[in-house]
């Protein structure tokens, strides 16, 4: 699975660097690498202003790219909540992990109202743990995969696509979506 993971640069890098490591361990691939090395989690306060702007494309670009998006959410961020609902936008189920004891209030109704989250309370002990059963629980509602077979040309069309950094499967659901979005309106 490719796994997107992030969590507020103002919480724990180490824990940063542990929970992508865990999700390393499982056999999932990242589709970001910010949190590589502590290193790579530190720039991110060197960054300049258009080296931010830079990032926050890349952020959302990579998210996409995801078939399961993994945050900590024990303390409060606007960028950790602004991932949390373009993944809902997206429709990419999304594991939010807290520690015990620091789930915030507002994870309670969403939770309970959008079937693609999952809140997980996980202690120092338990992450490895938690975070197997939360990622193999988001897995079993992944969408049901289809074949379909593609004159030469559009298949040509759609490998052009993917040498641009962009699926072949997300754009066909990307094509759905738009078009489900106008049906709805």
């Amino acid at each position: 699975m490719k796994i997107f993971f992030n969590m507020s640069f103002r919480e724990d890098i180490e824990l940063g660097l542990r929970i992508y490591k865990e999700i390393e361990n499982l056999g999932h691939k990242h589709t970001s690498n910010l949190f590589s090395s502590e290193k790579s989690a530190k720039s991110f306060y060197e960054f300049s202003s258009k080296e931010h702007g830079e990032h926050y494309e890349k952020l959302f670009s990579k998210l996409i790219r995801s078939d399961i998006i993994v945050v900590e959410v024990s303390i409060h961020s606007l960028t950790v909540g602004s991932i949390i609902q373009k993944g809902l936008d997206s429709r990419i189920p999304i594991l939010a992990l807290c520690r015990e004891g620091q789930r915030k209030p507002f994870l309670d109704g969403i939770e309970y109202s959008e079937d693609r989250l999952l809140v997980v309370e996980y202690s120092n002990e338990s992450l490895p743990i938690k975070l197997k059963e939360g990622l193999d629980y988001l897995e079993e509602t992944l969408s049901t995969r289809f074949t379909m077979i593609l004159s030469s040309d559009i298949s040509k069309y759609l490998e052009t696509l993917s040498h641009r950094g962009i699926t072949r499967s997300e754009y066909i659901r990307n094509l759905i979506l738009r078009d489900m979005r106008k049906l709805a309106s």
